[in-house]
């Protein structure tokens, strides 16, 4: 039934506008921006913000970013029924600069709380948008085809955006990062002006209960994953300054290692799948990032070993994200896909919002590298825990 659809639907009419193509593409870049623009900074911005929770003021404004790309997630399609797909894009876009320029003009740590908010907020809105004019404008195979080329896209945004925000700051101070935002907003806003006006269809009632019902193991699961994940954003920055990486630069290179991880086994993620099975690449992907974390562990210094360490950690988002976007849509009929999509990106966000609450209290009592032994056990436990469930399943 599939594949009838979809060759009915690839015709050269279905070519799309230079600016629409460029609009789509951006669909996951800004929520990936959340990801990796600050985690190289956020020791400045301790430093800023000095005091005895200065730590804890700089890995709030992180985690607040989460919080508001979680709220977002459950709020975008009330927007979209009040302004319209293209209205909330366009707000969308001027809020997201906006909300770059507080933060980068904050001289309190709530102002600087409220532009990190506002930043998720409006990351969370432009991803749910621009995926439902992704599924509007662009049918069939082709789809598939645009999906690929979305991740390529914020694959390329998290590596050159996270290293520039790493030299950003150590060049300029722990405010210069947040210029990406408001460059990102601009051009977007610009991008969709251009673009042809995105009309959606009605949202269906009741959608969000049905798909918490049907898929409600998948986000927790994805809570989980990127709550063990968000130590890589919250707590490996001050790790690496403490073992003598103080440069934002230097952080920022071990980050991009990490992206890269993630990158190369997302890429060849259905290669991977079709060549050594679903259960074989959760197993051994756990059983990788797991070490990963160990390795931060047992880290004493140096640039190299740290980003071997990250590559290995890389893995863990690498396989995680795209299986469980692949069990959100396996437990949920066609109808609720653009629901169930929506819901696992608030349960991305929330995860990473909780780590600092989960591992904050662990860092206290047994240090960060008590935090990357927990994680790293916990990911190898995972990862051969899921396998065995979903072979009992089938």
């Amino acid at each position: 039934m599939f594949s009838n659809e979809a060759t009915s639907e690839i015709t050269p009419k279905t070519k799309l506008p230079v600016a629409v193509n460029l609009t789509l593409l951006t669909t996951m870049i800004a929520p990936t921006l959340v990801f990796v623009t600050l985690p190289p900074a956020l020791p400045l911005i301790a430093d800023r913000f000095g005091g005895a929770n200065s730590v804890a003021v700089a890995q709030a404004a992180q985690a607040l970013s989460f919080l508001g790309g979680a709220i977002g997630g459950l709020l975008a399609g009330t927007l979209i029924a009040r302004l319209g797909l293209n209205g909330m894009l366009r707000t969308a876009a001027l809020a997201y600069a906006a909300a770059g320029a507080a933060g980068m003009l904050a001289g309190t740590d709530v102002q600087l709380f409220a532009g990190c908010f506002v930043v998720g907020l409006a990351s969370a809105f432009l991803s749910s948008g621009l995926a439902m004019a992704t599924s509007v404008e662009v049918k069939g195979n082709s789809r598939a085809h645009m999906a690929g080329y979305q991740a390529a896209a914020s694959d390329l945004a998290a590596v050159s955006m996270g290293l520039a925000g790493g030299f950003m700051a150590q060049l300029a101070g722990w405010r210069a990062p947040f210029a990406i935002y408001i460059a990102y907003g601009l051009i977007l806003t610009v991008l969709i002006a251009c673009s042809k006006r995105f009309v959606a269809d009605k949202a269906e009632a009741g959608g969000i209960g049905s798909v918490c019902r049907l898929a409600w193991p998948v986000y927790v699961g994805a809570i989980v994953l990127t709550c063990l994940n968000g130590t890589l954003q919250i707590q490996l920055p001050f790790h690496l300054a403490e073992h003598g990486l103080v440069t934002s630069g230097n952080r920022a290179i071990v980050q991009t290692f990490a992206t890269l991880g993630a990158a190369s086994v997302s890429l060849s993620f259905g290669k991977l799948q079709a060549w050594i099975g679903e259960r074989a690449m959760l197993a051994l992907g756990g059983a990788i990032a797991g070490m990963g974390f160990i390795g931060f562990a047992l880290w004493q210094g140096g640039l190299w070993p740290a980003c071997a360490a990250a590559i290995g950690t890389g893995v863990l988002m690498g396989v995680g994200i795209p299986m469980v976007f692949l069990f959100a849509l396996r437990r949920t009929p066609p109808s609720l896909h653009g629901y169930s999509i929506g819901i696992l990106n608030t349960a991305v966000f929330l995860g990473g919002a909780l780590n600092p609450l989960v591992f904050g209290g662990i860092a206290a009592s047994f240090g960060r590298a008590g935090v990357f032994v927990i994680c790293g056990c916990a990911t190898i436990v995972a990862g051969i825990g899921i396998s065995l469930l979903v072979q009992r399943r089938r």
